[in-house]
């Protein structure tokens, strides 16, 4: 075969962009039947810099070296809202080339000190900014179901490594010495508040005190040579979907949310158990990052002595529940029961602590899994109640918390849409069914389902005289399998008891607006205060429109897909 690398080099010279060098004796469409698609060896691609050729040693501005910061942060920040490391981290140049971040001048030069100015700001940024990755991809792929590989954030590196020679401490340390050397230069300012701040993101994901760092407001100056798509040079061959980068202000908004909430989670080490049950559920969406670290402190609490919290608060009992019962047994064999009792809803009890912390899909199915089991666990304390009445207490404790994850997925449920329109009268009927028998019980913590035993009480007359249809049997069947399959639920989603429900409601408000509206307007009135005594801020604007429409007597209709009922967890009248 004839070597044709002269030719084809000195021809590729008057290629204009997006043109192809082939010999005039080859048509397209062999050149194209040539190539095996998706071998890089063979498969062309051509990769264009358009905003010019990368150069560590460029002599950058302050300016210019904030801007590449910033960007930095923003790709970084991009992933860890779930793109790829090959999308975001890997795509800021200065990051594969650390060593090669040295002054383009010599030392005699006059403008050698500004270069080495720049050129040191760069390195610690890139070197704190390699430990910061390399931090969150270990916590993240620890995390135990709180950040999700493939869901919540990408963790393959293709075939870069992300480890970094140096210890935390080295890096930390060396940061530190190129921040104080640059706080001597006035126009350097901003660089050195950015590098104290990536100090003080390392400590945060250590769950370690740090000082609060303010950003200075200050122009940057685009580099945007100093980013490239390098997904096609990295050892990868799946289709990668699209990624958005956020505006640095945006990211300083992201990682400035992300510290305080993990400035916040040390002290859930010493707090009691209602402080961390409140500080969970009022925890808004956050990064994976975030979550992966409130994972990793809660599997590190004495679980027994959060079950003994929580059985002394739910039983009106002094501490030592567990202490007590264990007294009581005397059989062998009761006693193997009871440890292994024990031992199952103390793990039940830390995993309804962290599945809060899951992503919203998975942290509906996690509280259908909770119920079954906390069903399971309260079944065997009955069995062993028959026998030691001490235990008669700890069944309906053990109930109240299976009818409490119930009613958090029926929830869910609502928040992520996955309700046909049809099926939410049913649906409505189902979460008051829960509430109420969660009610029933008489066990501390039932403010919630009253509240929403009143929401639903209302939604259901207001589905009664706006219908949207009800499911079959199947569909119903369908929509409760985990409930149905869940041997002695305390409240079983049985169709005849829906079917007596709706024939009940059909027949006391349809063809009777006005009782209608004044019945579900008391109870959404009642759902408004709870909320309110609750601190719920969110639902109690949910309620709000509704309660409005229902006062102004005007034409009842649903809010349509689109509009409010998207962002809402609570569907409204418009």
């Amino acid at each position: 075969m004839p070597d044709i690398k002269a030719w084809l080099t000195a021809a590729a010279q008057y290629l204009p962009p997006g043109g192809v060098v082939k010999p005039p004796t080859l048509s397209n469409m062999e050149a194209m039947n040539a190539l095996e698609m998706m071998d890089p060896q063979m498969d062309w691609g051509m990769h264009f810099a358009p905003h010019g050729k990368f150069d560590p040693s460029a002599p950058l501005s302050p300016a210019q070296v904030c801007w590449v910061m910033d960007e930095m942060g923003a790709r970084e920040l991009a992933w860890l809202r779930g793109g790829t490391l090959a999308q975001t981290v890997f795509t800021a140049l200065h990051s594969h080339n650390t060593l090669e971040i040295m002054p383009g001048v010599p030392p005699n030069d006059k403008t050698y000190l500004a270069a080495w100015a720049a050129c040191a700001a760069l390195r610690a940024f890139v070197l704190a900014y390699a430990k910061s990755v390399q931090l969150e991809a270990a916590a993240m792929s620890e995390a135990s179901g709180a950040a999700r590989d493939g869901e919540d954030f990408w963790a393959d590196p293709y075939g870069v490594p992300l480890e970094t020679a140096e210890d935390v401490p080295e890096v930390v340390a060396y940061v530190d010495s190129a921040a104080r050397w640059l706080a001597q230069r006035e126009e350097w300012a901003p660089a050195v508040a950015r590098l104290r701040f990536r100090i003080a993101w390392i400590a945060a994901l250590q769950l370690q005190p740090h000082a609060a760092v303010s950003i200075p407001k200050t122009e940057t100056e685009r580099v945007d040579w100093a980013f490239d798509d390098v997904a096609a040079f990295l050892r990868q061959n799946m289709p990668l979907s699209a990624v958005s980068y956020p505006s640095h202000e945006e990211m300083w908004t992201g990682f400035r949310d992300a510290m305080g909430q993990l400035a916040a989670a040390p002290a859930l080490a010493h707090s009691s158990l209602a402080d961390i049950e409140i500080h969970l559920a009022a925890m808004p969406e956050t990064l994976p990052i975030v979550r992966a670290q409130y994972r990793a402190l809660l599997n590190t609490l004495d679980r027994d002595a959060l079950v003994d919290e929580w059985l002394s608060t739910a039983t009106s009992q002094p501490r030592g529940v567990l202490k007590r019962l264990d007294h009581e047994i005397h059989t062998p064999n009761d006693r193997r029961s009871f440890a292994l009792w024990r031992d199952v809803v103390a793990g039940n009890f830390i995993l309804g602590l962290t599945v809060r912390l899951q992503n919203p899909p998975r942290r509906r199915r996690g509280f259908q899994h909770l119920s079954r089991t906390w069903c399971d666990q309260a079944s065997s304390a009955a069995r062993l109640a028959a026998r030691y009445p001490a235990f008669k207490p700890i069944v309906a404790a053990v109930r109240a918390r299976a009818l409490d994850a119930d009613l958090s997925a029926a929830l869910a449920a609502l928040s992520l849409r996955l309700l046909a329109k049809h099926e939410r009268r049913a649906h409505w009927w189902w979460i008051a069914r829960v509430a109420g028998a969660r009610l029933a019980l008489n066990e501390v913590g039932g403010d919630w389902a009253r509240a929403w035993a009143a929401v639903a009480s209302g939604m259901l007359i207001l589905y009664t005289l706006v219908p949207t249809g009800d499911p079959s049997s199947s569909e119903f069947a369908l929509r409760h399998k985990i409930a149905l399959g869940t041997g002695l639920h305390p409240a079983p989603p049985l169709f005849s008891a829906w079917e007596a429900a709706k024939e009940a409601l059909d027949e006391a408000y349809k063809g009777n607006t006005k009782k209608g509206r004044d019945a579900a307007l008391a109870w959404l009135r009642t759902a408004h205060r709870l909320m309110d005594s609750l601190g719920v801020r969110s639902l109690q604007s949910d309620l709000a429109g509704t309660i409005a429409v229902l006062e102004s007597g005007r034409e009842l209709k649903w809010a349509e897909d689109g509009t409010a009922e998207v962002a809402e967890r609570i569907p409204r009248l418009k």
